[in-house]
């Protein structure tokens, strides 16, 4: 009977204790996270890149496609972390799916500002496989109503956005796609 009792209140205390440290630690995150999001939007996005990032980007001529310069780096990271902080982000109730490839962790509709953009989360192999990174969302979102209202130049449009995304690899994503966009600026690839 005494073992039973130092078992429990041992558990008890063990409890407390992993209660305890975990609200430490997230309010400790989220002090950190919310102070260093309110100095600089670029935590914004999921991914911002290091300088090293930025540095081996530029030195390799595989992704240099679009951003052939630091100032073409810099622009498109500006421009898209402006955006972000500019944006209003709603979901539609079941739109938001576990859809996930080999090329993509993640893929869903979302309303940015009234506009409908298809996010989604590349993993690092698609930076070799874009042709087929790009099968794979076509396959899965193209026949979404967000997509086919859009039937005149969505298709084209939106393979131009991922391609000028894809060029920049994973110096910023998520990727937002936008089927409402007829131009592509190679600056925002939106």
């Amino acid at each position: 009977m005494r073992n039973n009792r130092l078992v429990k209140s041992t558990a008890s205390l063990l409890l407390a204790v992993a209660v305890s440290f975990s609200s430490v630690m997230v309010a400790s995150a989220t002090e950190t996270t919310s102070t260093n999001a309110a100095k600089t939007p670029q935590y914004a996005q999921s991914h911002y890149p290091s300088e090293a990032e930025i540095e081996a980007y530029l030195n390799d001529p595989q992704y240099k496609k679009y951003g052939r310069t630091r100032e073409d780096v810099e622009a498109y990271l500006k421009a898209n972390a402006e955006e972000d902080a500019a944006t209003t982000t709603t979901m539609e109730a079941g739109l938001y799916s576990s859809w996930s490839t080999d090329l993509f962790s993640d893929g869903y509709w979302m309303n940015r500002s009234g506009v409908w953009s298809l996010s989604i989360m590349p993993r690092r192999a698609l930076l070799w496989d874009t042709d087929r990174g790009w099968g794979q969302v076509y396959d899965r979102f193209h026949t979404s109503r967000h997509w086919t209202y859009y039937s005149a130049w969505a298709d084209a449009s939106m393979r131009k956005q991922f391609n000028c995304h894809a060029q920049y690899g994973m110096l910023k994503t998520p990727y937002h796609l936008e089927p409402s966009r007829s131009d592509v600026s190679s600056i925002t690839c939106n």
